[in-house]
C-alpha cells in the first residue's frame, strides 16, 4: 500500500474537501504549498488547474501561476508563488467542483483562508513543491530541485532529507544573494531495492523558516520476491488478486451486469453515472475503461482514466453520448471494459438501438437494411420518381382533360347549329309553299 507523508501544520477547512497549507503564513514571492484532501463525497470529474481560485477579500480574483500534483482520486497537492500583496486575509480554493455526496450531484466551492504577512528580508521560492513519480523496475526517479532568493537579504540555505533512497551528492548547503537561483541535483538509488514504494522529504532550511517537499516514488510493475513462511511444516502462501474484483453499479449500489441504450437522435440525453468499485484484494493502478464493437465511438465517459482505486474503494464515471457521432438508425453491439496495469479485468455487454433518422428520398438512392439491421444510404442503378415528376404528370392528365371538354363542347355546338340553319331552310321553304 501507498504510505505517504502528509504534512498539516495548519487545518483551516475541515467538511468535504480539506484544504491544508504547509505553513500558518506566508510572504509575497514565497512558495505557497496545500494538500487538497477529499473526504465524504466523490469527484464526478477530477481536479485541474482551472478549478482553483485565489480571492481578494471584494472576491476579486488574483492571478497566480498554480502546479497541481493529483496522487489519487482522493489526494492532491498544489504549490504556487505568491504575487506582490499587502498584508491581510484572502481566501484559497475551489471553485466549480462536481462531485457526488449522498446519491445527488452537486456542483460545490471549498475555500480557505490563506494569511500574508509584510516580510520583505527572508524571502525564498522552490520548485517543485511535491514530488510523486511512477517508475518500473531498474528505472531511477531524479530531479532538479530550484531556489531563488526573493528577498532583501542574503540568505544561507541548508539541505537535509529524510529517506535512504536519494542524496543531494556534495551539495549540503549554498549562499543565495538577493534576487539570485540556484539549482540542486536530487538523484536516487532505487537499484537493488525490493519495494515498490520510496517515502521521503526534502528539508530547505532557512533562517528560522523551512520548506519541506514530500518526495514519493511508486514502481507500477513491481512483483515483491517474497519467502514462503513455514511454521511446523505448514505453508502459508501470499495473498492473492482477485482478477473477477470489479463491479459496476449504479448510485443506488445496484448491479450493473449489462447495458442496454435506446438513443432517438431528436433528444437530448444529459450524461449518466456508474460507479465502479474494486474488491479485487489490492489497489489497482491506471485503469481505464475501452469501447469495443460497433458503439466504441458512440460514447464519451469521464475520466478516461484512474491512477489509483484502493481495494474497497469506488470511483464514479459519467456516461453520455458523443455528440460528434454520426449516428444511423438500427441495432449495434459492443461491450465496455475496464481494465488495470494488473490485469485485472471487467467485460460488461453494451447494446444500442438507435432511431429518430429521416430516410432520405431521391432518385439517387434508396434505403436498405443489411443483415446487422443498420439502416445506410447506398447508390443504385435505378431510376425512381419523384415528387417533381409525379407533379408534371399530374398537370399532363389534367391539360389532356380540359382539351377533351373544350373539343366536346365544340363538337355539339356545331352540331346544333346545323341543325338550326336546317330547321330555318326548312321554315323559309313552307312559308314558299304558302304563298
Amino acid at each position: 500500500m501507498l504510505v505517504l507523508f502528509l504534512l498539516f501544520p495548519l487545518i483551516v477547512y475541515a467538511e468535504d474537501i480539506d484544504i491544508t497549507f504547509y505553513r500558518n503564513s506566508y510572504s509575497p514571492f514565497e512558495t505557497v504549498q496545500a494538500n487538497i484532501i477529499i473526504n465524504n463525497i466523490t469527484l464526478s470529474k477530477g481536479l485541474d488547474v482551472s478549478n482553483f481560485v485565489f480571492l481578494r477579500s471584494d472576491n476579486s480574483s488574483i492571478n497566480i501561476a498554480k502546479n497541481l500534483v493529483k496522487v489519487n482520486n482522493s489526494f492532491y497537492v498544489v504549490y504556487f508563488d505568491l504575487p506582490n500583496l499587502s498584508a491581510g486575509n484572502y481566501d484559497f480554493g475551489l471553485a466549480n467542483v462536481n462531485y457526488i455526496k449522498e446519491n445527488s450531484f452537486k456542483i460545490g466551492r471549498f475555500l480557505a483562508k490563506l494569511q500574508v504577512t509584510s516580510e520583505d528580508k527572508q524571502i525564498l521560492s522552490i520548485r517543485p513543491g511535491y514530488v510523486f513519480n511512477k517508475v518500473v523496475t531498474n528505472q531511477e526517479s531524479p530531479f532538479t530541485l530550484f531556489i531563488r532568493n526573493g528577498g532583501t537579504n542574503i540568505i544561507t540555505v541548508y539541505f537535509q532529507k529524510e529517506g535512504d533512497f536519494f542524496n543531494f551528492g556534495p551539495v549540503h548547503k549554498i549562499n543565495l544573494a538577493p534576487s539570485y537561483s540556484n539549482t540542486v541535483d536530487v538523484k536516487t538509488s532505487l537499484f537493488g531495492k525490493n519495494m515498490s514504494v520510496f517515502n521521503g522529504v526534502v528539508k530547505i532550511i532557512y533562517d528560522s523558516k523551512n520548506y519541506l517537499i514530500p518526495f514519493n516514488i511508486m514502481r507500477t510493475d513491481f512483483t515483491p520476491i517474497v519467502e514462503n513462511t513455514t511454521i511446523s511444516n505448514v505453508t502459508i502462501p501470499s495473498k492473492e488478486l482477485n482478477y473477477s474484483g470489479l463491479t459496476l453499479t449504479t448510485l443506488s449500489d445496484k448491479p450493473i451486469s449489462n447495458l442496454s441504450v435506446t438513443i432517438n437522435v431528436e433528444e437530448y440525453y444529459p450524461p449518466g453515472q456508474i460507479v465502479l468499485r474494486n474488491s479485487a484484494g489490492a489497489g489497482l493502478h491506471n485503469l481505464r475503461y475501452i469501447l469495443s464493437g460497433s458503439v466504441n465511438s458512440m460514447f464519451q465517459i469521464q475520466p478516461s482514466s484512474i491512477d489509483v482505486l484502493e481495494d474497497k474503494e469506488s470511483a464514479v464515471f459519467l456516461f453520455g453520448l458523443n455528440n460528434s457521432y454520426d449516428f444511423f438508425n438500427g441495432r449495434y453491439s459492443g461491450s465496455l471494459n475496464f481494465v488495470s496495469d494488473e490485469g485485472v479485468e471487467l467485460n460488461v455487454p453494451l447494446d444500442v438501438s438507435v432511431f429518430g433518422i429521416p430516410l432520405p428520398t431521391g432518385k439517387d438512392s434508396i434505403s436498405i437494411v443489411n443483415e446487422t439491421n443498420i439502416t445506410k444510404e447506398v447508390p443504385q442503378d435505378v431510376s425512381v420518381s419523384s415528387d417533381e415528376d409525379k407533379g408534371f404528370s399530374v398537370w399532363l392528365v389534367i391539360l389532356i382533360i380540359v382539351i377533351i371538354f373544350l373539343l366536346v363542347i365544340f363538337y355539339l355546338y356545331k352540331k346544333t347549329k346545323r341543325k338550326k340553319e336546317e330547321f330555318e331552310g326548312f321554315v323559309e321553304r313552307v312559308k314558299m309553299r304558302q304563298s
